[in-house]
């Protein structure tokens, strides 16, 4: 009898503590299964997004915490471009991310206030000292191109891009005085240098601060869905929170330092829609 009451008050004692711990998992539960979730249709462009980058990238991580700050949870579905654009298109998924306006789009879209500004700049030699105002300003420097990618510098006729095999040789190049200016995004190129380059390099080279094209970039909403420019309002209140308490200012300083890369020195590529 003794030993049996010995067993009782033990148990007694020992259930509080799992109770305890077995409420604060069902309320848990409980909170995430009332949050809100949206499936957004993602894709590949490094450092914005990628499903090999922390938090799916800058771009993939100023989308879910600024929805986070109303509530909304986001997960993504990681598609070729074309077809995560036309799947968001017929409303098989909320939208995706991230994409520059057009007519066309902005027919079948609601398009956020900017994620991201795609910033295009010249890369160059720290020791290089030149200044430039115009395109014809630029015609006798030799400039590295990356093949297959089009850029508007070569709209002027008197500019000749020398063509190399990736982001990665261009540096190189730069590094090595082969090129004199390097057009590049300004976070795709600080991604590269940071993230698959040796110090040796990176260390030498910057970039004229006269940017030669600045292109938004937005989160987009299809107009098939029924709450779509609702989930942009609340998006752009969250959006706007992330900039007003410093964090979207950090995240961006981070993916320029290399800071969402999974592995040190991985290869970066991307390209811009």
């Amino acid at each position: 009898m003794g030993l049996y009451l010995g067993v009782v008050v033990d148990a007694l004692m020992v259930m509080p503590k799992y109770f305890f711990f077995f409420m604060l998992f069902y309320l848990s539960t409980l909170q995430a299964s009332d949050q809100e979730q949206i499936v957004l249709a993602n894709g590949e462009w490094l450092p914005y997004l990628s499903k090999n980058l922390k938090h799916y990238g800058v771009g993939s991580h100023i989308v879910s915490e600024s929805f986070a700050e109303v509530g909304i949870s986001v997960r993504y579905v990681f598609l070729p471009w074309k077809r995560a654009y036309e799947s968001s298109k017929k409303g098989k998924y909320h939208g995706t991310l991230i994409w520059s306006p057009s007519k066309e789009r902005k027919q079948l879209f609601f398009f956020s206030e900017p994620v991201v500004y795609g910033t295009s700049v010249l890369f160059k030699l720290k020791s290089h000292h030149f200044q430039w105002q115009t395109y014809d300003d630029l015609a006798d420097y030799r400039i590295g191109g990356v093949l297959g990618y089009s850029y508007q510098l070569e709209d002027n006729p008197n500019i000749r891009i020398i063509r190399i095999p990736s982001e990665i040789e261009a540096f190189k190049m730069l590094a090595k005085q082969h090129i004199d200016l390097f057009p590049s995004d300004l976070d795709v190129g600080y991604a590269t240098l940071h993230g698959s380059l040796p110090d040796s390099v990176v260390n030498v080279i910057d970039y004229h601060p006269k940017p030669y094209n600045v292109t938004s970039y937005h989160l987009i909403i299809s107009k098939k869905v029924k709450n779509a420019q609702e989930l942009i309002d609340r998006f752009n209140k969250g959006l706007n929170i992330l900039k007003a308490d410093g964090r979207y200012d950090q995240y961006l300083r981070d993916s320029r330092m290399g800071g969402y890369q999974v592995k040190k020195k991985e290869t970066i590529k991307g390209s811009i829609k």
